[in-house]
């Protein structure tokens, strides 16, 4: 078996000097450096204080062979955003000034900190917050972590205890509404200050402006907003029982509406990127991904909780509105399809995807503009650039010496996708009889006496 090994290993190296039949795709994919500007999605941020394994960002950075600098920081709204960018170090400017791609994640926390604010002073005015906190130390801008430990939710002259009141559920949510009314609507004569579009596109159309002063030549895009609550009704009732339940189910309603629906942060961002010359990457509706012909409602409220942990057996305690690992994922997808430029993946991109234990469930809708993205895969094209030749049988030894070796990564160094496309004789072995099919084969494609991979194999 060694000399056996030793004589593949050498034809190897010997045919990895003859030129390709066509140019390499990975030799195609030019490099592109990104910057992330944004709140604690782009920075990757999880309930746990862990984060995700994988940002965005480096899924990005990997797929286009090139850099990512995340400046994003927790909690940021569009003000603090639009602060850090009129005033960045000289080394976060010089990273500006290197970067093909600019990618902002805004607006989510300003209206989070609106909706709380709104939401204390109501229950301030009814008696609703925990001993200590009172309507005159209430924080400007709060947060759904201060929201939860300022409110009386349980016990006696709580929130559920007050909401049991048909009257009082009806009350709570029509101040939900105005908020939501508040946010979306630009109309002073009917007392609606318009804050999406009046404030949070403002600061970042400055943002862009700053960003397009530092470098002209660098593609902004910002993301929109994905609807956390696409939760099914039956889960929110048997978490929310009663009227509390009902409220929360209209609250899910009002978000869809300030996100997605006309006079909405959707719209308003769509509008603005027309006018100010950057691009939009959907994630919202990668994160919604109804399936074609299925109406969005309360039955059907879409498959957000796919891509965030928030419908959790403990969703009082341990719901999170971040992005998981899949919805990361859906991220990065959402903003491959937008910069348009895309190749057969084997890299860090495909590679989350192919291990998903859960992949089966991957929405229609975002699983077809991840396909999109990661292109496809074919047996022995184990380098993915476009043909099989002697680089992929080298690729082969390379990965099974690694993995023979006593302390060596059983995965041979190879991405998921590289490790299916090495195994290509079907005999669930990644070995040198493996890389001795693809040397067959290239030597026969060589001389014009070869069909294709598929039909070689067959013989």
């Amino acid at each position: 078996m060694k000399k056996h090994l030793a004589f593949i290993m050498a034809a190897a190296l010997t045919f990895s000097a003859v030129p390709a039949f066509s140019a390499s795709a990975a030799d195609e994919v030019e490099k592109k450096d990104f910057v992330l500007f944004g709140d604690s999605i782009a920075a990757g941020v999880s309930r746990d204080g862990k984060g995700v394994e994988h940002n965005y960002g480096e899924i990005l950075a990997d797929y286009y062979n090139g850099t990512v600098s995340n400046f994003a920081v927790s909690g940021d709204d569009s003000d603090q955003m639009l602060d850090h960018i009129k005033n960045l170090t000289d080394e976060q400017k010089k990273a500006v000034q290197d970067a093909e791609y600019v990618v902002i994640s805004i607006g989510g926390n300003d209206i989070v900190y609106y909706v709380c604010k709104d939401l204390l002073e109501y229950c301030a005015e009814k008696n609703l917050l925990n001993d200590g906190y009172t309507i005159n130390n209430l924080p400007k801008k709060p947060s759904l972590g201060e929201l939860q430990k300022m409110l009386k939710i349980e016990g006696s002259g709580g929130l559920r205890e007050y909401a049991k009141d048909m009257n009082n559920a009806l009350d709570l949510v029509t101040t939900l509404t105005a908020s939501s009314k508040q946010l979306r609507y630009d109309r002073p004569d009917k007392g609606f200050e318009g804050y999406i579009k009046n404030h949070i596109m403002k600061n970042i159309s400055e943002a862009v402006s700053q960003i397009k002063a530092i470098n002209p030549n660098a593609e902004v895009i910002v993301q929109n907003i994905y609807q956390p609550l696409q939760i099914d009704k039956n889960f929110i009732s048997k978490q929310f029982p009663g009227t509390i339940g009902t409220a929360i189910g209209t609250l899910r309603q009002l978000l869809e509406d300030v996100l997605s629906s006309s006079n909405s942060f959707k719209s308003e961002l769509n509008a603005l990127a027309a006018s100010d010359g950057f691009k939009v990457a959907d994630v919202y509706t990668d994160f919604t991904s109804q399936e074609e012909g299925v109406m969005k409602s309360a039955d059907a409220p879409g498959h957000a909780s796919y891509f965030v942990d928030i419908a959790t057996d403990d969703i009082k305690n341990n719901a999170d509105i971040h992005p998981n690992q899949k919805g990361h994922l859906a991220i990065a997808a959402a903003i491959i399809n937008t910069i348009g430029e895309k190749h057969n993946d084997g890299g860090l991109f495909s590679d989350i995807y192919e291990n998903l234990s859960d992949k089966a469930s991957y929405p229609a809708v975002a699983l077809a503009n991840y396909e999109s993205a990661a292109g496809t895969w074919t047996k022995g094209d184990v380098n993915f650039d476009g043909v099989i030749d002697a680089r992929d049988a080298s690729a082969v030894l390379t990965g099974y010496a690694i993995s023979s070796s006593a302390n060596g990564d059983p995965n041979g160094g190879m991405t998921y996708r590289q490790r299916l496309a090495s195994e290509v004789n079907s005999d669930g072995v990644r070995d040198a009889r493996d890389a001795t099919a693809i040397l067959s084969y290239y030597a026969k494609a060589s001389a014009g006496k070869a069909g294709s991979f598929e039909e070689f194999l067959k013989k």
